[in-house]
C-alpha cells in the first residue's frame, strides 16, 4: 500500500536542509510526500508540529486520513475539542527529546549544588559550607517521559526522591506535599486548564528559601512574575528555566539576577534531533503500515494524544 504522507508546515527551528532530508526518506519507502498546507494531496498521514494550527489541518483531513504524526512531546496548540473531534489517533513523539530534556534537568541541579568557581583564595566557612545533593530531597511534578526518566537517573545522587502527579494513582496529591520539605522542585508537567501557574506566589512563598527550581517543561506552569520576584527576594534560591509562558523572551533584562539561568526553549535540542525526528516519523509510519491496528495502538498507546483525555481535560 502507498501512502500519501504530507507535512503541513516547517518549524523554523529545522535545519535548512531539513525538508529535503525528510521527503528523501519518506519517498525511498515508496510513499508519496508533500509540503505545505494543499488540501489536494488528499493525505492518508499528516505531519505536524506546535506551528500547526487545528485550522491547518482541518483544511488537509478528509476521508482517507488514517494517522496524524506530532513528533513533539508539547501539544498546546491542540485543543480538547480538536482532539476529540479528530478522526485518526495523533501520534506524539516523547521519546525523541525526553534524554536531553532529561540532561538538561540533571545539569541544573548538579550546577545548583556544585562549588562555584573562585578568583581568590577564600576558605571562609560561609563560602565552603554547601549542602550535598545527596543529602537533598527533591520533588518531581508529572510522572511522564521525563519525569521517569529523571526519577532513573537520579535516584542514587539524593536522598529522596518524590513524585506528585493528579493522573497516577501511586503519586500524592500536591496538597498532601508539605513543600517546604524539599531542596529542589522539578516541573515535567505538561500544561492544561487545570495547572496553569501552578507554581504561583502561593506556591512559592511555601518553599526553602535556598530551594532549586528547575523548568524545562511548560512555561505556563509558572507565574513568571511570581518567580522573578521570589528568586530577588531570595538570593540563595536557584531557579532554572528552559520554556516561559510568552517566546521569545528577552532575556537580557534579566541577566542582572545572578540566580536565574535562563535558556532559550533550547534543553530538548541536539546534534541529531533534525535526523531523530525523521527516523521517529519513519518508525510510526511504517509500525502504521505493517502492524495490526490493535497491535498499533496498543505499541503506541501511551503517546496517542486521544489517551491523555482525562476528565474532560488534556493531561
Amino acid at each position: 500500500m502507498s501512502l500519501r504522507v504530507q507535512r503541513i508546515v516547517n518549524s523554523p527551528y529545522f535545519a535548512s536542509n531539513f525538508g529535503p532530508l525528510e521527503e528523501k526518506a519518506i519517498r525511498e519507502k515508496g510513499w508519496e510526500y508533500c509540503c505545505g498546507p494543499d488540501r489536494d494531496f488528499k493525505a492518508n498521514v499528516l505531519i505536524t508540529n506546535t506551528h500547526c494550527t487545528p485550522e491547518m489541518l482541518k483544511d488537509c483531513w478528509g476521508a482517507q486520513l488514517e494517522l496524524i504524526v506530532h513528533p513533539n512531546s508539547g501539544y498546546d496548540n491542540f485543543s480538547l475539542s480538536f482532539i476529540q473531534e479528530c478522526p485518526c489517533p495523533i501520534v506524539l513523539g516523547n521519546a525523541i527529546r525526553m534524554l536531553p530534556v532529561t540532561e538538561y534537568i540533571l545539569g541544573s541541579l548538579w550546577s545548583a549544588f556544585a562549588i562555584k568557581r573562585q578568583t581568590v583564595w577564600n576558605r571562609d566557612p560561609a563560602v565552603s559550607n554547601r549542602k550535598l545533593l545527596a543529602q537533598s530531597k527533591v520533588l518531581i511534578i508529572g510522572k511522564g517521559h521525563i519525569g521517569k526518566c529523571v526519577e532513573q537517573k537520579l535516584r542514587d545522587a539524593v536522598e529522596l526522591i518524590e513524585f506528585v502527579d493528579p493522573y497516577e494513582n501511586s503519586s500524592k496529591k500536591l496538597e498532601e506535599i508539605e513543600l517546604s520539605d524539599f531542596d529542589g522542585i522539578i516541573l515535567a508537567a505538561s500544561l492544561n486548564s487545570k495547572n496553569a501557574h501552578l507554581v504561583d506566589k502561593s506556591f512559592l512563598d511555601q518553599l526553602k528559601k535556598d530551594v532549586v527550581l528547575i523548568n524545562a517543561a511548560r512555561g505556563g506552569l509558572m507565574d513568571w512574575e511570581a518567580l522573578v520576584n521570589f528568586v530577588v527576594a531570595n538570593p540563595r534560591a536557584q531557579a532554572f528555566l528552559d520554556v516561559f509562558e510568552n517566546e521569545p523572551l528577552e532575556l537580557e533584562k534579566y541577566s542582572h539576577i545572578p540566580n536565574l539561568s535562563l535558556t532559550s526553549h533550547i534543553a530538548g535540542c541536539y546534534d541529531k534531533l533534525d535526523q531523530e525526528i525523521i527516523r521517529y516519523e519513519i518508525q510510526v509510519i511504517e509500525d502504521f503500515q505493517n502492524l495490526a491496528r490493535e497491535d498499533f495502538l496498543k505499541k503506541y498507546s501511551d503517546v496517542i494524544l486521544q489517551n491523555r483525555i482525562v476528565n474532560d481535560f488534556i493531561v
